[in-house]
């Protein structure tokens, strides 16, 4: 299954219905007919590139109501007419998965693959958002365990041209130090984070994008440090933290940029009346 919208951050909730979404569904009798482009459609086109068993389109119904009144999920089945994969863009890290770009020409599904009813794609996508980003954060703890292996590892044996292991010198021992403490940090935030999703029934936005946008930033100084460590050997084949650098690098902008999507998420709950900033801490909701 696909979901098919910009991970860079489309403006879902933007008032003027002018802008936000540009993919149309439009009823005809029993059906809708969906027109428009999508970019960043984690695995769309499928491991075969024959395309998904399901796509989730996110798309307006009428564009004269803003999102709130128009913003729909419409599920299209693989083989249906209309779809078609015209190119993959190719991103520098992040290799597991593939970014397709989906063309919909006069796509006709039957109109109870409506996900909910009008104006409900609002809530539901930034529910799905929500959903990712503790797994998110736990992936960033993942990658910056190896890349702390790595450099641990590299200290330990190496002596560049020294008396001693890299590891005695001070400066070395102290990094390693701050490494492995953020690695803990991000861990138990990554933990919090989908304990409160699961105790809140998969209503939390708030813990939720604070573990996806400080774990994934976090684990790009933290692979940084690790490369600083080693030295330039990390920057080659010789060790694969460059590799790992390339994935850590997509983890702030991918599933919802940190600044296009997460934080805006953030702020709208802060101004939000009623707010209560300890609600997370007690595993209850904020608003």
């Amino acid at each position: 299954m696909a979901f098919t919208e910009a991970a860079g951050g489309a403006n879902f909730d933007h008032p003027d219905p002018r802008y936000g979404v540009q993919t149309f569904a439009v009823r005809d009798g029993d059906e809708w007919v969906i027109n428009g482009r999508k970019a960043y459609t984690t695995n769309a086109s499928g491991w075969d590139d024959d395309g998904a068993d399901i796509i989730s389109v996110v798309c307006r119904i009428d564009e004269t109501k803003p999102p709130a009144e128009s913003l729909a999920i419409i599920v299209v089945e693989k083989g249906t007419p209309g779809v078609t994969f015209s190119g993959i863009i190719d991103t520098i890290g992040h290799l597991a998965t593939n970014s397709p770009y989906v063309d919909f020409v006069d796509v006709r599904v039957p109109v109870e693959n409506l996900i909910g009813a009008p104006g409900d794609g609002l809530a539901l996508t930034k529910g799905s958002f929500s959903w990712t980003c503790s797994s998110i954060a736990a992936a960033a703890v993942g990658k910056m365990r190896r890349a702390f292996e790595i450099a641990y590892d590299f200290v330990s044996t190496e002596k560049r041209s020294g008396s001693v292991p890299v590891i005695d010198h001070q400066n070395a021992g102290y990094m390693l130090a701050d490494i492995k403490t953020r690695i803990e940090v991000g861990r138990y935030f990554a933990w919090k984070a989908a304990d409160h999703f699961d105790k809140t029934g998969g209503l939390d936005r708030e813990l939720s994008n604070m573990s996806k946008i400080y774990n994934s930033e976090l684990s790009v100084q933290t692979v940084y440090d690790a490369m600083r460590l080693v030295g330039v050997d990390s920057y080659g084949d010789r060790a694969p933290l460059g590799d790992i650098m390339l994935d850590v690098l997509c983890l702030p902008i991918y599933d919802g940029g940190n600044m296009g999507v997460r934080r805006r998420h953030l702020h709208e709950m802060l101004r939000t009346p009623g707010y209560d900033p300890l609600a997370a801490a007690e595993n209850r909701l904020s608003v």
